[in-house]
């Protein structure tokens, strides 16, 4: 009785610590086979989660950061804070994947440290949320294989379908591009290829237009305040609350791969193309367009 006891408890206690884990949307299964991953950047929110995950799928997993409390802070120039090159060297050494969790501003920084500490057979991949750059300089920098990834998801994810964006190197083996894919599918991500410029297009409009064009629209009301205060709705509420994230904790990230993207000024012009349309106050046009996302027949 006190074995059964122990034994529902123990269920209990695992279901429970799952539910709690900050990670425990991702469905991750023991590797069939440990890949030895050295992650520059573990310090932060995605090196933090990605070095959970993938040590729970059992990979060998090291990491390396810059020597400094304000880890968050992309503006922070890697070369002048003190990092430990020996330290460096020795998590690079013998690594399959040496994966940049660093942000795009920081990256070249990181190739100038890391690079001379590379061997040609290593996989060196990225996280970045633009890939245009980013691939271009590691190509650049690294004799060997290289595969630039972007997980569309935060370090806080709570959505069920995990996707991760995959850009391979021009000439990186298709082995090395399985290996980076294995770390992803193995936590329960869907993987999908695509190029750098197709990439940095999509996410322009998916995810930087969408920041753009909420801060547009909040900059603009908020030369309202606080007169217009009496007369905000429900559903003006719920957008300040969808809003809230991106202006305060998600500000600079957003900024700094607007301003990374190349594919940036592509969809700004199609939002203002939009907006010279309805100068004259004839949304229908627009609206009917806008349609198309909700299953109606608007237009194409």
């Amino acid at each position: 009785m006190l074995a059964w006891a122990f034994a529902c408890y123990a269920i209990f206690y695992r279901e429970k610590t799952q539910r709690m884990s900050p990670y425990a949307c991702f469905s991750v299964v023991s590797c069939a086979r440990p890949v030895r991953v050295c992650i520059i950047g573990h310090h932060g929110r995605m090196g933090r989660m990605f070095t959970a995950l993938w040590q729970q799928a059992g990979h060998s997993v090291v990491g390396i950061d810059r020597n400094t409390e304000s880890t968050e802070d992309p503006h922070i120039n890697l070369l002048q804070v003190n990092i430990d090159t020996d330290a460096l060297a020795a998590a690079v050494l013998g690594a399959e994947v040496v994966m940049l969790c660093v942000p795009t501003n920081a990256l070249p920084d990181v190739l100038a440290l890391l690079v001379p500490l590379l061997q040609p057979h290593q996989v060196l991949a990225d996280v970045c949320s633009v890939k245009t750059l980013p691939l271009a300089a590691m190509c650049a920098a690294h004799n060997g294989p290289v595969v630039g990834t972007h997980p569309l998801f935060g370090p806080v994810a709570t959505k069920k379908d995990l996707a991760v964006a995959v850009t391979p190197g021009e000439g990186t083996p298709e082995t090395a591009v399985e290996l980076v894919e294995t770390l992803f599918t193995g936590i329960g991500c869907r993987v999908f290829r695509t190029t750098a410029a197709e990439h940095d297009r999509g996410v322009g409009f998916a995810q930087a237009l969408n920041f753009a064009s909420n801060a547009i629209y909040f900059a603009t009301v908020a030369d309202q305040l606080p007169g217009i205060m009496p007369f905000i709705t429900p559903s003006f509420r719920r957008r300040i609350e969808a809003g809230r994230k991106q202006m305060t904790e998600d500000a600079n990230m957003f900024i700094g791969f607007i301003k990374a993207n190349p594919e940036m000024g592509y969809a700004l012009e199609a939002m203002r193309n939009v907006l010279d349309a309805v100068d004259n106050g004839n949304l229908e046009p627009v609206v009917r367009r806008a349609q198309h996302w909700f299953g109606t027949k608007g237009d194409r």
